[in-house]
């Protein structure tokens, strides 16, 4: 997928109208259209820009790829942890730093042992 294909796509997903792009860019409609019709990217200049309007990382934009995604049970775990009050949050972390100094505990034994 293009750059330019990418960036109507995520328009298109996150219900954003490419007039809401002009405005914001300060470039009149018929340049998002154009970008459109001719299948050409933004310039670069724009980019920047255009990913924080459209929430996304660079590296999406230009890529594809994201290597910050989460996958769905990392996303499940924060939704969870997010609905937790502010105390709770803390000890869950701190529950999950001990978890995670056990296992890595065992991991060395067993590559020892």
């Amino acid at each position: 997928m293009s750059i330019n294909e990418r960036f109507f796509k995520t328009l298109e997903e996150k219900g954003i109208k490419a007039s809401e792009i002009a405005k914001a860019l300060n470039v009149n409609n018929s340049i998002i259209s154009a970008w459109k019709t001719r299948g050409t990217n933004p310039p670069i200049e724009y980019t920047v820009q255009i990913c924080k309007l459209l929430g996304i990382s660079i590296e999406y934009y230009i890529t594809g790829k994201d290597s910050n995604e989460l996958s769905d049970e990392e996303q499940e775990l924060l939704n969870f942890y997010r609905q937790l009050p502010e105390k709770e949050q803390l000890r869950e972390l701190g529950r999950l730093e001990a978890r995670a100094e056990m296992f890595k505990g065992k991991l060395s034994e067993s590559k020892i042992g």
